[in-house]
């Protein structure tokens, strides 16, 4: 399997196991977040996981 991590997020890494099928994993939290795999063994485009990142617009009191 081969482990790819996920710029500018220091925690994911996407792995691949050469036969279409991949995993995103947490390592900081020890658990696989999600898994998925391709129709074919070549994969032409992925998107950005920072794409689906909950981002904050605002900041909570202290």
């Amino acid at each position: 399997m081969k482990l790819k991590r996920i710029p500018n997020s220091a925690s994911l890494v996407l792995g691949y196991n050469g036969f279409g099928e991949f995993s995103l994993w947490d390592i900081k939290k020890c658990m696989l977040v999600s898994k998925f795999s391709a129709a074919s063994t070549s994969v032409f485009q992925c998107l950005p996981v920072s794409l689906f990142r909950w981002q904050r617009k605002f900041t909570v009191p202290a």
